[in-house]
């Protein structure tokens, strides 16, 4: 087998002299159950003498030693990727643990103040928890200062409304304008939500393309000109 190679090796490259086969040392150890192997190559100014025993702890090192040195910063190495993933799973579940507990917050919010509406013949009959003021129709409000507030008035409801996602036919009239407006941002964010980010990463996709500093009002025109020119941004496809 090995005349073979050789003689192959000299056929492809006849002006080569020489042995084309040299034997090298290699370190073998196993680590969290995958076998790793590693070339050792000792350096001059600390041989390690592996054939003659007497001289090894002259040597400055072991073959052994060296690699369980090796196995050991492989395995560090191994640990700190773990803690790092563990971290960032940790980080999720912190953010979808907020974005629970806010949602809880907001609706308990909108139950102590809720406006309880009927319909009899016609007629809209309004109850009214005692210091609320109740409005004739659900109004969106007037300018939301970032996309964090204009999607919890989408899902939950801000200052006691109604979440706009519930509003019906004669709300969304009523609002015709803000509804029109705000609405590519909402179902842009649904969609990502969809996809499995959360609002909040949702969110900080449109701020990473688009610009913090960005209106809402120019984020929707934005949004509505690149999905008709079909140059939406592939992130948010």
């Amino acid at each position: 087998m090995i005349s073979r190679i050789v003689n192959n090796f000299k056929a492809a490259f006849p002006s080569f002299e020489g042995n084309p086969i040299k034997k090298v040392r290699v370190t073998v150890s196993q680590i969290n159950g995958a076998l790793v192997i590693n070339n050792y190559e000792p350096s001059a100014a600390n041989t390690l003498n592996i054939s003659n025993a007497t001289n090894q702890a002259s040597a400055g090192m072991t073959s052994e030693q060296y690699m369980a040195l090796f196995a050991q910063q492989a395995s560090l190495s191994t640990t700190i990727a773990a803690q790092f993933e563990s971290i960032q799973r940790q980080l999720t579940l912190m953010h979808q643990l907020n974005d629970r507990k806010f949602a809880a917050l907001q609706q308990q919010l909108i139950r102590n103040s809720q406006i309880a509406y009927m319909t009899t013949g016609g007629n809209t009959v309004q109850t009214v928890s005692p210091g609320v003021v109740a409005p004739k129709t659900p109004v969106l409000s007037s300018a939301p200062r970032n996309l964090y507030i204009l999607w919890r008035e989408w899902t939950h409801g801000i200052n006691g409304g109604k979440p706009a996602s519930h509003f019906t036919a004669t709300g969304i009239r009523a609002n015709k304008d803000r509804f029109r407006m705000r609405r590519p941002i909402w179902e842009q964010i649904e969609l990502l939500v969809r996809k499995g980010y959360t609002a909040e990463a949702a969110i900080e996709r449109l701020y990473a393309i688009y610009g913090h500093n960005i209106k809402i009002t120019h984020l929707s025109c934005k949004l509505k000109t690149d999905r008709k020119q079909k140059t939406l941004h592939p992130d948010l496809i």
